[in-house]
């Protein structure tokens, strides 16, 4: 996990209880995402919730306390194959594990008195507050972002494709447009945008996320402005430093075999100016001439040196016969 996505479950685990239907929607969203239910001998049912880190180990059990006012046991487990990561274990017993379970309408009595366990009860959704409760514990349970300063990128590793179509159609409440693929046999609800990353941590209540995003944002957008802006000065100095030193070479050319003097006055004024100014633009260099020279003069005058240039060759030596006595 991102030390990022870390910050925003930091965040969201600290957004005060919200109104008891909206309680209802978040546990219920933390029960899918990472209850573990057994039911033992004597039909003895177990509840138990698995939390990875200490922002979603807090948050269960402030709801289970706070908005259900049951009596959650915590124990720490330490798991070797994940190089001896410690996950809370979050436990309510027998009683408190049906009273829960009928809460969130995922156990039922038929008429003959048999107990029934049902899977996610969409009608705890009616209003937007409850699905926003619900993306909120559905993120805290299973959801992760990327680091924003390499890609901007949020994902829900959800168990069964029926869970992962639900959670997009949540998410499209508040027009949040997801994707589903699978990956080991799970499904996994993502999107990459970043104004789409941004809406959702607004939707959950992270509003220091949002803000710290943004700089994020706004930092590469400048740093890549800067970036292309240096590389195009660069290669437009390579291309001025080319092009000054092929109209060095050509009056230099001019100079050795028939010498500046013999050029007519302005060019000769501009030849002795680029033999002076190497390194000045073509502009800089007409705002030195005297009178000053627009851009297109100068070159045009430039032009004519190294055509000149090109005409001129090293005479060959004169070959003188032997005479014979």
């Amino acid at each position: 996990m991102s030390s990022f996505s870390l910050q925003v479950k930091q965040e969201i685990a600290a957004v005060p209880l919200p109104k008891e239907c909206c309680i209802l929607a978040e546990i219920n969203a933390l029960t899918q995402a990472t209850g573990k239910l057994s039911i033992q001998a004597g039909k003895r049912v177990t509840l138990v919730f698995q939390a990875n880190n200490l922002p979603l180990s807090r948050r269960i059990n402030a709801l289970l306390r706070f908005g259900f006012h049951l009596h959650p046991t915590t124990r720490f487990r330490i798991l070797p194959q994940f190089g001896g990561f410690a996950q809370v274990l979050i436990r309510l017993d027998s009683n408190e594990s049906r009273y829960l379970m009928r809460s969130l309408g995922m156990l039922s009595r038929t008429k003959s008195g048999q107990e029934v366990f049902r899977g996610l009860q969409q009608s705890i959704l009616r209003r937007n507050c409850c699905a926003r409760s619900f993306i909120r514990g559905t993120f805290l349970g299973c959801g992760t972002i990327s680091n924003p300063q390499k890609e901007t990128a949020a994902e829900f590793i959800i168990p069964n494709p029926s869970r992962a179509k639900f959670l997009q159609r949540v998410l499209m409440t508040f027009q949040i447009q997801s994707s589903i693929k699978t990956r080991k046999n799970k499904q996994i609800v993502y999107f990459k945008q970043a104004d789409t990353l941004s809406d959702f941590l607004a939707v959950v209540e992270a509003y220091r996320a949002v803000l710290a995003l943004e700089k994020i944002r706004t930092e590469k957008e400048v740093s890549q402005r800067v970036n292309r802006s240096l590389n195009c000065d660069s290669a437009n100095l390579n291309k001025q430093l080319r092009a000054s030193s092929k109209q060095l070479a050509a009056i230099n050319k001019i100079s050795y075999f028939i010498g500046l003097s013999a050029l007519p006055e302005q060019l000769e004024k501009l030849a002795r100016l680029r033999l002076a100014y190497p390194e000045l633009s073509i502009q800089e260099l007409g705002g030195k001439s005297t009178p000053p020279l627009t851009k297109s003069a100068v070159q045009k005058q430039l032009n004519q040196l190294l055509s000149l240039s090109e005409s001129l060759h090293k005479p060959e030596p004169t070959q003188h016969k032997k005479q014979t006595s």
